[in-house]
C-alpha cells in the first residue's frame, strides 16, 4: 500500500512524499516522479501508472536513482476520455509529475489529449513520446532487467505485480501489449527512465529571476490531495 498524504517539491528538483503504507507513516524523496499511460482498445482499458527514482542516503548501498518505486497506478474502465484524462492529471498533480510516456503516434488520442490540457489549461504537464513503443518486447526485457537487479518495487497485492511474475516467453505473441496492458504501460515507464535518466538537471537560472510569463522558482511547493499547482520550469528529461 502507498496512500500520498503530502507531497512537496524543493528547488533541488527533489520531490518528497509522505505517505501511508503498511507499515505505517513514511517519507520518501524521489530525484522526479513520472507518469506513463497507455489508450483504450476494444479489448483492453485505459491505464496508466505513476513511478519514482528514489533517492538514496550516502550510507545505504543502493545506488541513487537506480531504484523505481511505483506510486500509484489506475485501470479505467470508462469510454468518456475526459474521465481518464481528470484521473490522470489529478494524480499527476498530487504526486508532483510534469512528464507522461505515451505512444503519440496514435494521432487520434495524441490529439484528444492535447485537446483536454488545452481545455483544463495544464500548461505544467507534458506527453512525451515513449522510447521503443513499437518494441514490446525490448520493453519488457528492460523491465525484467530492473526488477531482476532488484531495482524495481511494486506492491505485492496488485495486478501490475501479478502481471509481472506472470508473464513468460511464451506469451509474447498474439499482442501481448494489449493482453498485458499494464506491463505494457510499466515497461514505458522503465523505457524513459533507461533512456533519459533518472535525475533532473536543475536550471540555475530559475533562482535568480523569473521566466518570463512564468513563476519563480520556490523553494518548495507542498500539495494535498488532488489540486492544481504552479508550473515549474521544467528538466530535461
Amino acid at each position: 500500500m502507498y496512500r500520498l498524504i503530502k507531497a512537496s517539491k524543493y528547488s533541488t528538483g527533489i520531490v518528497r512524499h509522505e505517505v501511508k503504507t503498511s507499515s505505517g507513516d513514511e517519507e520518501f524523496r524521489y530525484y522526479g516522479i513520472r507518469f506513463a499511460l497507455v489508450w483504450p482498445t476494444a479489448t483492453s482499458p485505459a491505464f496508466f501508472l505513476g513511478g519514482g527514482s528514489e533517492v538514496y542516503d550516502d550510507k545505504l548501498d543502493a545506488i541513487s536513482g537506480n531504484i523505481i518505486r511505483v506510486v500509484v497506478e489506475k485501470e479505467y474502465q470508462g469510454l468518456v476520455l475526459d474521465g481518464f484524462f481528470d484521473a490522470l492529471t489529478d494524480q499527476m498533480t498530487s504526486h508532483l509529475a510534469e512528464i507522461v510516456y505515451a505512444d503519440l503516434t496514435k494521432e487520434d488520442f495524441k490529439d484528444a489529449f492535447y485537446g483536454y490540457l488545452d481545455r483544463r489549461g495544464l500548461r505544467n504537464i507534458t506527453a512525451q513520446q515513449a522510447p521503443y513503443s513499437d518494441n514490446f518486447v525490448l520493453r519488457i526485457g528492460k523491465v525484467k532487467d530492473c526488477d531482476e537487479a532488484g531495482n524495481l518495487l511494486v506492491d505485492k497485492g496488485s495486478p501490475l505485480y501479478s502481471d509481472l511474475r506472470g508473464i513468460s516467453r511464451l506469451d509474447l505473441q498474439d499482442e501481448p501489449e494489449v493482453r498485458f496492458f499494464r506491463l505494457n504501460c510499466l515497461s514505458m515507464l522503465i523505457a524513459g527512465f533507461d533512456k533519459y535518466g533518472a535525475r533532473l538537471i536543475l536550471d540555475l537560472r530559475g533562482l535568480r529571476k523569473g521566466r518570463p510569463g512564468g513563476w519563480m522558482l520556490c523553494n518548495s511547493v507542498e500539495v494535498q490531495g488532488a489540486v492544481n499547482w504552479p508550473a515549474f520550469p521544467r528538466g530535461t528529461a
